[in-house]
């Protein structure tokens, strides 16, 4: 026997014909919310939420914890103690596929609907009646959690959009009477849901009783102008019309308008079918001037005709209605309307030939003169037009070949056409794009339509709102509607709803108000193959993304990719621009819910292994790109300990193309290598993971994006110790030490090298160790401890030399060249610095040279060679300005700053360093910026300017106190001793010196004149 549960109505367990009791409210939540998604992971949050709303207590992860395990031990007491299981980030319910009553409603509804597709009503009709049968009351009625009462609501539209299906089954077999007995209480039940009325006045109309069904129309129509302020949809407008033709035809003098005047002919019926326009309507003056423009400029010639596109919920009706009210004084001949996405119009084979029929009964055409053949009744229709100023309105069409015959004859009148898509095979089409609504239209939107009180008592969170609804006008008013008839929502809970990606979309539902629904349309319409791209961008966890990846999201090659992404674009699912210079790549946007609906869809339609399969492409694309760039940034593999086995195969001539200027696609594309990275930790591909962290970090290091660079390898390291993947772990620690360095945190950042290098020679990694090494020897001589420094570099250059790593040889060799400079060895330093530069004259690494030409300017000041160091640092400037590096650029303005004050011209020097100073603060580089405040005061006092030196000497040594830098620490506090008294007080000085004497020493002064002279002052 096994435990089935009921939620189609208050919560109930079954076992075995028995109930099974849970007493506790907030066990009875947390079991509602798994049971509306059986074997899928509901998150803790989630459950917080549903049981504690705006204000949780400190203990609420606990306290759900213990409520799960007394879940855990009452279904153990009827043999199911592992029905509930812990998954990241919370629990799922593991049951049979028919174990609760809405699945097996849903089983029962697609067997319905099997049955009616293949021509079985009877059939069709039994199944709905048992699946409706299931239903007890509301879902979750009486649960207590308004959480719970939300998420339940999707199922209580189903329940009402399969008693509509069932009904109008039964009104097509002539079941006119069983069908009112129903409907009448389920309208009462329901009296907003147009479905319901339509059903109601149809099966009064088919019964012969066309009065009551008029009535029904007319009190449907007070209430909801009372109600809601909007006139009744189309299709019961158009339902009312066919009626009242049928009585203008039993009786052709009756509601004629003009009969009996004049010479005794009937003038012509004049249609006024448009819908009131949409009370909140706001923004987009410049669109409907656009198209104002276009409908008023009739003449002989073509009709025109005004397409107004854009993709799901962005108001694309809404602004046709507000354009065609705006121009039907141009139009005395009438106003036609059609909404083909109404009854069984969207998907119907003879579309035309139906609205034609109701377009010329409008017209007043007897239904006895509209010929059966659609070539007749378009003829018939054109000829009704024919001299006539008549504006034609078709809402939400699917295709052009629903819509061609559709057409006037001549340019006297006009068409508005809305589409997801382009209809680009309606020659003259005039296009018109609707987009989402920009901060202003959006912000004017919810003061529109929210109480003042609620927008300027909270208005972070109406800014929240509008952004997490990424300003799609159907989404706004669905949360409005909800803010209306939910007083006691704040607008800081709505934005908590809204902030969870993977349950927003069940937030944006309210009565006939749906964005998900907006959405499967589109994506039933697709090509299968379309569809498989659709849902698999959900994967990607950015809106931005390049074209090029798409072939990895579908396994193709970039020419069947780009076929699909142009049909995406067709059908306004994504945005496809051009890039600015005309060789570069595509690139794609998708709006954030039309990406959340794709992730959805990606979740219910695709295997585990295949999104993981999907995963490893993407991730491998993008991991052959980035190693491709770091290879064409260093002129090698070098500085890297990856491995490459992992890539996924894009083309040579791809990579050529798109990597034409590495450096530039890093700037585009470094939060895509953020979201990489992201995906291969979240499907546990660990080596790639690590691989594509490191790759990155190139980017990361030259654009200064220390926050990226710290982010991804936090990811990269978690998975790799999840997967103990010891070479991985030993990889990210040692980029994350080589970050520590360069944000100036060293203590952190020696910690990350040792624990680097341990695993790296644990793992006999030669190459790995010495990288690590060589940035250990570079905090070492930071720290004033020259012997290490030296011998650490010494260890590593001959590691480097025995794995060929050409381009970090000459870094270390620049680099112990700095340590004989500290030390005043300059004819040793020279030495070296020739051997970096005959390797640079190899690589194609401008990088390297211009540190190696720095280091080259640093030696002639060591040897009073002011106009040569000069000249080293201003080619140096040359080169990183050429490459846009903002880094680069600060140390060249530091090198021009020392030769220019050595050479005793101030005002250059000045400008240098305040400008070197900025680029330090904005790259985020303390240890950079306290260099330049150093030696800029040094520099202020020289030139006389003692008050202002002190203050930038003492920014610096703060900044060497608070990143462990004892070395310059001493030289900052060197400076500050060479300066009067006066400026900085005699008890200051004396707290400096003696701090000067404390870190001396711990410094190698023996080995460096300058603080040995300070040692002994």
């Amino acid at each position: 026997m096994r435990l089935e549960f009921r939620i189609l109505g208050p919560l109930a367990i079954d076992h075995g014909g028995k109930p099974v009791i849970i007493k506790s409210r907030r066990q009875r939540v947390i079991l509602s919310l798994l049971l509306l998604q059986p074997n899928h992971v509901v998150s803790t949050e989630r459950l917080i939420d549903a049981l504690w709303e705006h204000e949780p207590p400190a203990t609420a992860r606990a306290q759900i914890h213990v409520c799960v395990s007394a879940l855990r031990a009452r279904f153990a007491e009827v043999g199911e103690p592992d029905m509930i299981g812990t998954r990241p980030p919370g629990y799922l319910i593991a049951v049979d596929d028919d174990a609760v009553d809405a699945q097996r409603f849903e089983a029962l509804v697609a067997a319905g609907r099997s049955s009616a597709a293949d021509g079985r009503p009877e059939a069709a009709i039994a199944r709905f009646t048992e699946a409706l049968a299931l239903w007890r009351d509301e879902a979750l009625a009486g649960s207590g959690s308004p959480l719970v009462e939300s998420a339940a609501v999707g199922l209580g539209e189903r329940r009402a959009a399969v008693e509509e299906e069932c009904m109008a089954l039964e009104l097509e077999m002539g079941r006119y009477a069983d069908v009112l007995a129903k409907v009448v209480p389920l309208a009462a039940r329901y009296p907003l849901r147009e479905g319901l009325r339509l059903t109601h006045m149809r099966a009064l109309y088919r019964a012969g009783r066309r009065a009551e069904a008029l009535e029904v129309y007319q009190d449907a129509r007070r209430l909801f102008i009372d109600e809601i302020g909007i006139e009744p949809g189309p299709e019961l407008r158009e339902l009312e019309e066919t009626i009242l033709a049928e009585d203008r035809a039993a009786d052709p003098a009756r509601d004629r308008p003009g009969a009996g005047a004049g010479d005794g002919r009937s003038l012509p019926i004049v249609p006024r079918q448009l819908p009131a326009p949409v009370a909140d309507f706001t923004g987009r003056e410049q669109l409907l001037a656009g198209i104002d423009a276009v409908l008023t400029d009739v003449s002989d010639g073509p009709t025109p005709v005004v397409v107004i596109t854009g993709a799901a919920g962005t108001g694309k009706t809404a602004v046709a209605l507000r354009a065609a009210h705006q121009a039907a004084s141009a139009f005395p001949d009438g106003q036609l309307f059609i909404d083909l996405h109404s009854g069984d119009l969207w998907e119907s084979d003879d579309t035309a030939s139906r609205v034609l029929g109701r377009f010329l009964r409008a017209l007043g055409a007897p239904p006895a003169m509209i010929p059966a053949d659609v070539e007749e009744r378009a003829k018939l229709y054109r000829s009704f037009l024919a001299g006539r100023r008549l504006l034609v309105v078709l809402d939400d069409v699917r295709a052009e070949e629903q819509v061609l015959p559709l057409l006037p004859g001549g340019g006297n009148c006009a068409v508005i056409m809305t589409s997801k898509s382009r209809l680009s095979r309606l020659p003259g089409a005039h296009r018109m794009e609707v987009g989402t609504f920009d901060a202003r239209e959006a912000t004017e939107f919810l003061r529109k339509s929210i109480d003042a009180g609620r927008m300027l008592g909270d208005p972070q969170a109406a800014q929240d709102i509008i952004d997490l609804c990424g300003g799609i006008p159907i989404a706004l008013r669905i949360v409005t509607a909800k803010l209306a008839a939910r007083p006691h929502w704040s607008l800081s809970y709505l934005t908590r709803l809204l902030g969870n990606e993977k349950d927003r979309l069940n937030h944006l539902l309210f009565e006939e108000l749906d964005v998900r629904s907006n959405l499967s349309l589109a994506y039933r319409n697709l090509h299968p193959r379309t569809q498989v791209l659709y849902r698999r961008i959900g994967l990607l966890g950015h809106s931005e993304f390049p074209a090029w990846v798409t072939a990895a999201l579908t396994d193709t090659s970039p020419e069947e990719a780009g076929e699909l992404r142009d049909q995406l674009a067709e059908a306004r699912l994504i945005d496809i621009t051009a890039p600015a210079r005309g060789d570069g790549e595509l690139r794609c946007s998708m709006l954030s819910l039309i990406r959340d609906f794709a992730r959805e869809r990606l979740m219910d339609e695709e295997s585990p292994q295949s999104r993981t399969d999907t995963a490893r492409r993407v991730a491998g694309v993008w991991l052959a790109l980035a190693q491709e760039a770091h290879r064409r940034t260093y002129g090698g593999d070098f500085a890297t300990v990856q491995t490459i086995e992992e890539r996924w195969p894009y083309g040579a001539d791809a990579l050529t193309r798109i990597l034409a200027e590495p450096r530039g696609w890093f700037q585009t594309e470094h939060p895509g290598l953020v979201a990489a990275v992201r995906l291969a930790a979240d499907h546990g591909l660990d080596e790639l993971c690590w691989n594509l962290a490191l790759a990155s970090a190139t980017c990361f290091e030259a654009e200064g994006l220390y926050d990226d660079w710290e982010r991804t390898h936090e990811i990269a390291l978690r998975c790799v110790r999840a997967a103990g993947n010891r070479h991985g772990e030993a990889a990210v620690l040692y980029s994350l030490g080589s970050l520590g360095v360069f944000r100036g945190h060293f203590t952190v950042a020696a910690e990350h090298l040792a624990e680097a290098m341990a695993l790296f020679r644990e793992l006999g990694s030669d190459h790995g160790s010495a990288l690590a090494m060589r940035n250990l020897a570079y905090i070492d001589r930071l720290k004033g401890r020259y012997e290490h420094a030296l011998e650490r570099y010494e260890d590593a250059l001959a590691a480097l030399r025995k794995v060929d790593d050409r381009a970090v040889e000459a870094h270390v060799l620049s680099n112990i060249a700095a340590v004989h400079l500290d030390t005043h060895n300059e004819d040793a330093a020279d030495a070296l610095l020739n051997q970096a530069a005959a390797i640079c004259e190899d690589l194609p690494n401008k990088r390297l040279l211009a540190q190696v030409r720095h280091r080259f300017g640093e030696l002639y000041l060591h040897v009073g060679l002011n106009h040569a160091a000069e000249r080293s640092f201003e080619s140096v400037l040359a080169l990183v300005r050429e490459a846009d590096d903002p880094v680069g650029i600060t140390h060249a303005l530091y090198g021009l700053g020392l030769a220019r004050t050595a050479d005793r011209r101030y005002a250059q020097a000045r400008a240098d360093f305040e400008e070197g100073f900025r680029l330090a603060g904005e790259a985020g580089d303390p240890f950079a910026a306290a260099r330049i405040a150093l030696a800029y005061g040094r520099m202020l006092s020289l030139d006389d300017s003692e008050d202002e030196a002190a203050r930038w000497l003492w920014d610096a040594l703060t900044t060497f106190r608070t990143i462990g830098a004892p070395l310059w620490q001493a030289r900052a506090l060197g400076a500050l001793d060479e300066l009067s008294l006066d400026v900085h007080g005699r008890s200051r000085v004396e707290d400096a010196r003696r701090e000067l004497q404390r870190l001396l020493e711990g410094i190698d002064v023996n080995l460096d004149p300058d603080l040995e002279r300070l040692m002994l002052r």
